[in-house]
């Protein structure tokens, strides 16, 4: 944001908006753990403000990051970036993590890949409610009816 040299809060401020397919992750498990990690950072469509066309394929969705916390546009611009990194480092890690029995005394080692822990649309839900432009009628707050959808048996014969 520019606001023709004068002062103004968020001028400082920086934002990162990357598609998940794009991002360098591993498999389908990966990009299930970055939906997760992401939470409400992370969204099934675009955003309005990313610059990208709500008729291209959106695929595994887009994380938006920013950060207005630092003194310089440069400093916010570098926390957004390693925190995206550390969130691609993590999801492309098996997590193995100890459980230590309190009881028992005993150490196990076990992976969980979080695939049976489903994404939280809570957000997405809520946005779309308070919009108020119809797309939380009916359900169709991924689904949003476009021209393709529209049945070519009802289209008036063209002539030969």
């Amino acid at each position: 944001m520019h606001y023709q040299g004068e002062s103004h809060p968020a001028v400082i401020k920086r934002v990162i908006v990357v598609p998940v397919d794009r991002l360098p992750l591993t498999g389908e498990e990966a990009i299930h753990k970055i939906k997760l990690l992401a939470g409400s950072r992370w969204t099934p469509n675009p955003p309005i403000d990313a610059g990208v066309s709500r008729n291209e394929e959106w695929g595994n969705g887009f994380i938006k990051i920013s950060c207005e916390s630092f003194p310089k546009p440069s400093m916010n611009l570098r926390w957004a970036s390693d925190t995206l990194d550390k969130l691609v480092e993590v999801a492309n890690v098996s997590i193995s993590f100890f459980i230590i029995y309190e009881y028992r005394r005993c150490i196990q080692n076990t992976e969980d890949t979080f695939s049976d822990m489903p994404i939280d649309m809570r957000h997405v839900y809520a946005k779309a409610l308070k919009a108020k432009k119809g797309d939380h009628l009916r359900n169709r707050v991924l689904k949003r009816p476009s021209v393709k959808d529209f049945p070519k048996e009802w289209l008036p014969p063209t002539p030969a």
